[in-house]
């Protein structure tokens, strides 16, 4: 418990009438009470701190207020959150009215969400986020428009097992975007052509989508190639493309 408090991640002021234990069981308690959550790090040189491993409660809350409060956790770096595989406690479980996320987070992958309003609008008010991991996760009516959002200094977004059917983007919604992977988004048949816009666009990584999302992702890389002069923005295909009529050469460019 001291160690949180050097690190910041609970007020170093503690109530008079509340003891350092009783502040730390305070947020603990705020974790068991939701239905997730997994919080975990990722290599890197920089210091981190694995905060928890699951935590599974027996109930499911009956409250749309019962996300964690993860902003107390003020120099977090990385977080992975996720539902479990209970189909039915997760139904019974309310869509929480807010998100509480750190403005510190570098890191966020999310794993069985729904990608309603509330939540995007809180990962796009991140303004430290690099690196966004979507997991089986759906997006309300297959539809997501982010061309009014700016996720201003995300760097690799990753969609995996998306139900996402129409997509629109803006050339500002991800400036600085330099690596794009789709995998299993069965859905999707065309990647925003905006995305071919931005200055900072290098890879494009596809597994097992939509023969017609891997031919919008050549055709980009065509079109950026025309305007730039450069082979640029590299396309890589996974394997399973040689059987829907891909050519061998097209899986890396």
């Amino acid at each position: 418990m001291q160690l949180w408090m050097a690190e910041g991640f609970v007020d170093h002021d503690i109530p008079s009438k509340s003891s350092l234990e009783e502040s730390i069981q305070s947020y603990l308690d705020a974790l068991i009470s939701s239905n997730l959550i997994m919080v975990d790090h990722i290599p890197s040189k920089k210091r981190t701190w694995p905060f928890s491993d699951m935590i599974k409660p027996t109930d499911p809350p009956s409250h749309n207020d019962w996300f964690p409060k993860f902003n107390v956790l003020n120099k977090l770096e990385s977080l992975i959150a996720g539902y479990g595989d209970d189909s039915e406690l997760i139904d019974q479980i309310p869509p929480p009215n807010e998100y509480h996320f750190p403005t510190s987070l570098k890191v966020l992958r999310l794993y069985g969400f729904l990608l309603r309003p509330a939540l995007l609008s809180a990962i796009v008010a991140l303004p430290e986020l690099e690196i966004l991991v979507l997991n089986t996760s759906d997006f309300s009516e297959d539809k997501w428009d982010a061309s009014g959002d700016i996720y201003k200094s995300l760097k690799t977004f990753h969609l995996e097992n998306v139900k996402l059917l129409e997509w629109q983007v803006d050339r500002e919604t991800i400036p600085n975007l330099e690596e794009l992977i789709l995998e299993y988004c069965f859905k999707l048949m065309e990647i925003p052509s905006a995305f071919g816009d931005i200055d900072t666009f290098k890879s494009i990584r596809m597994v097992q989508s939509k023969r017609e999302l891997g031919d919008s992702a050549m055709e980009m890389r065509k079109d950026v190639e025309a305007y730039t002069g450069e082979n640029i923005l590299h396309v890589h295909l996974s394997y399973e493309y040689s059987a829907l009529g891909y050519e061998e050469e097209s899986k890396e460019k």
